[in-house]
């Protein structure tokens, strides 16, 4: 070949190789795009995978790493004129949690939050902007991405590196996308964190008036021995139970269960136990009290598309005998003579159709009877297996308590099963337990005269 030839096979091999050069460049960079937008996607998900403050921020120092390799990071959060690190990782012992820094002291951070760009210190000992932490800090170089939430700077994303000149280009611009999608997610967990704070007070308030509406105290009466306990799933609860004097001498005892949870639950128990009060005094038994009550509440329940099941017993101190009707309720057990049985009385929660009409059945509590309530808590209550406690279980315990057990000891038993069957898992119902035990009441011994007593030495 002529020279000329070699000279010209040699250019278009030059520009071949070229070509082939930036093919190879174009086709890493696209590799390298696509790695990033999935490393995004991937952050993206495990930044929002919780609601919970301290784990996004948790989150935040771990997903940056991996976008970011740095030898310590910290996320300010402005509050007034003050940062707050709400998070920190890594080596450098200047910076922690908990710590604050006023904007004038944090010359480099209140830049960020002033212009709301990011800035990059690549060394920390050559720029006069560089006062945020002492000057005995390892911190070398050092950068600052805003973290914005609808155009206002919250925060700032520090990131910082023991080697000057530390942060590429491409490295400062994957901080910005993701500080743009941490923001996100603290904007999400911190407005949760507001939400449940709101709602914790709420239930406080709520609690405090449910708790005032509940018996302090059982009433004293010399033929029954009167215990109850009530335990929420959540701080409010629907269970309730109410003690009603009547003005005959006779008592009433009152078990119910409001379905849901929380506040609706908790307002619709207040309701329904001040028109106990009320329509006691113009229905002495159990029955038409249920029937006045379901005619009473039955629209605000329609509206509000809950009902409650309730179980009212008339006690008679004279007879010992008590009247019980149910709407809804687990049937109560009686122990009598050492044998535990259902109650067979029964009936539809208030709340559920105006026709409705509740029959009642009248037993006699002897002495030594137990009478025992519970809400479907107690044999729904499940363990981490999914199991119920179940009939079975509270029949078996009954069957083994001692003849003398008193109405508090029994309450106490049945809590301990139902606390061991459930393993450590919360309850997701609320649970209520009253106990009615028959006493042996001394017949009254009369006064004795002298004379009398003076008649019987004689003899």
């Amino acid at each position: 070949l002529s020279a000329g030839a070699v000279l010209l096979i040699a250019g278009m091999a030059g520009v071949v190789s070229a070509r082939l050069a930036r093919e190879a460049r174009r086709r890493q960079e696209e590799v390298q795009r696509r790695q990033t937008a999935r490393t995004l996607l991937e952050v993206a998900r495990a930044l929002n995978s919780t609601l919970n403050l301290k784990d996004v921020l948790q989150s935040i120092m771990a997903e940056l790493y991996k976008l970011v390799p740095y030898d310590s990071a910290a996320v300010l959060l402005l509050d007034r004129s003050r940062l707050m690190v709400a998070a920190h990782r890594g080596a450098d012992a200047s910076v922690h949690e908990d710590a604050e820094f006023d904007l004038d002291q944090a010359h480099a951070a209140a830049q960020v939050i002033q212009t709301g760009r990011p800035l990059v210190i690549n060394d920390t000992s050559q720029d006069e902007r560089w006062g945020m932490v002492s000057a005995e800090s390892a911190i070398r170089a050092w950068m600052g991405i805003p973290l914005r939430v609808r155009d206002k700077t919250v925060g700032v994303l520090n990131v910082n590196s023991h080697t000057t000149g530390r942060f590429t280009p491409e490295e400062i611009e994957l901080a910005e996308a993701f500080a743009d999608q941490a923001s996100v997610a603290l904007q999400n967990a911190r407005l949760h964190e507001v939400e449940v704070k709101q709602i914790e007070s709420e239930l406080a308030i709520a609690r405090d008036i449910q708790v005032s509406l509940l018996p302090s105290a059982a009433p004293d009466l010399p033929q029954l021995e009167i215990a109850a306990h009530t335990m929420p799933a959540r701080q409010v609860s629907g269970d309730y139970f109410q003690y009603l004097p009547m003005p005959n001498g006779q008592l009433g005892i009152a078990v119910g269960d409001v379905s849901g949870k929380g506040i609706p639950a908790a307002m619709l128990m207040a309701v329904i136990t001040t028109a106990m009060r009320d329509e006691v005094a113009r229905n002495a038994r159990p029955g038409p009290l249920l029937d006045a009550l379901n005619q009473r509440l039955l629209e605000r329940m329609k509206a509000t598309h809950v009902n409650s099941a309730l179980l009212v017993g008339i006690f008679d101190p004279p007879t010992r005998q008590i009247e019980i009707a149910n709407g809804g309720m687990v049937q109560p057990y009686l122990r009598n003579a050492g044998e535990w049985e259902f109650v067979a009385v029964g009936g539809y929660p208030l709340g559920v159709s105006q026709r409705l009409s509740y029959a009642a059945k009248t037993i006699t509590l002897s002495p030594g009877s137990i009478l025992l309530m519970v809400s479907d808590g107690v044999v729904e209550a499940q363990n981490t297996s999914g199991e119920f406690f179940g009939f079975e279980r509270l029949e078996a315990l009954l069957s083994s308590l001692p003849d003398d057990i008193t109405a508090q000891e029994l309450i106490n038993r049945i809590l301990e099963a139902v606390d061991d069957h459930l393993e450590g898992e919360e309850p997701q119902d609320d649970l209520t337990i009253v106990v009615l035990r028959s006493l042996e009441v001394p017949e009254p011994v009369g006064n004795v005269t002298s004379d009398q007593i003076s008649a019987v030495e004689a003899l």
